[in-house]
């Protein structure tokens, strides 16, 4: 337990994403009462330890203690009272939906000044690598600064799907371990999403909060993708399971498409507005037999 521990938190400070992930895998068997207090106290006593020897700064303190450790805590603790991968999932996005506006609010400077001086510093070993290649090095230049332009302003939204997407990913591998399993193919979020991408939409065209609108956009992302891959399992799921080389080629094409996951974002949408699966009809079926 300590060991693990100790390297959940030191994979925390590398990444956050990973973190996440290790936390879930490796420690979903100290979510126990009797282990977990232990757990996440040999956690936070290593965080704390790597702060206090300036080894990480007070951005990355809270990234991990809230959105590694609250997260997973959180997570578990739903998840062992309600028996519910998408409501624990749903209460870990909305932790750091606001987590990731407080955060830009309280460290967007601190941040784009951490951003500034890694950028130059990797802008400097350019120019010394590249005084033959100007040209390549204008264009590497213009690059770094796009990516700097998106990171400082889209970090909210980053911060968001990022989190997201681990603590989906790392549901999928649990689920297995777990005493109830995830029933994926009848993931079913809930219709008010629609309302909130509207909203975000509504923003963005208006100009004056068009950053603000790319971030809502960018949070509400994972979630239709996630409700897009639930569409995908429930209708090709066994077939993919048994012909693996399609099910590799196909998480293949998405990582190297990026059109295909919006693509699948979008048929998450339509299926949270028109329920191809009618899963919404059958449960008004069966608590109807209930009574």
């Amino acid at each position: 337990m300590f060991l693990v521990a100790c390297l959940s938190a030191l994979i925390s400070v590398f990444s956050p994403f990973w973190g996440l992930i290790f936390i879930f895998v490796s420690g979903v068997k100290y979510q126990k009462k009797t282990l977990v207090q232990k757990f996440y106290g040999i956690f936070l006593l290593a965080v704390v330890a790597l702060f206090m020897g300036r080894i990480i700064d007070i951005i990355s303190l809270f990234d991990i203690l809230i959105g590694v450790a609250l997260s997973s805590y959180l997570y578990f603790r739903i998840l062992s009272k309600r028996f519910s991968y998408l409501q624990a999932l749903l209460s870990v996005y909305v932790v750091n939906v606001i987590y990731g506006m407080i955060r830009h609010i309280l460290f967007s400077k601190r941040f784009l000044e951490n951003i500034s001086v890694v950028t130059e510093e990797y802008m400097e070993l350019l120019a010394q690598s590249m005084t033959e290649s100007p040209e390549r090095l204008t264009f590497l230049g213009e690059l770094i600064e796009t990516m700097k332009y998106i990171i400082t302003n889209f970090y909210p939204g980053i911060w968001v799907f990022s989190s997201v997407l681990a603590v989906y990913i790392a549901s999928l591998l649990i689920s297995a371990k777990m005493r109830e399993s995830w029933s994926h193919k009848k993931v079913r979020l809930p219709f008010e999403l629609v309302y909130l991408l509207i909203a975000s939409l509504g923003i963005f065209l208006s100009g004056k909060f068009r950053i603000a609108g790319i971030n809502g956009l960018v949070m509400l992302l994972p979630l239709f993708i996630i409700q897009g891959f639930s569409i995908l399992d429930y209708y090709w799921g066994d077939y993919l399971k048994k012909v693996k080389v399609l099910l590799v080629l196909l998480i293949i094409a998405m990582v190297f498409n990026p059109y295909l996951i919006i693509i699948i974002a979008v048929l998450g949408l339509t299926d949270i507005w028109f329920d191809f699966r009618k899963i919404s009809i059958r449960e008004e079926i069966d608590e109807s037999n209930l009574d």
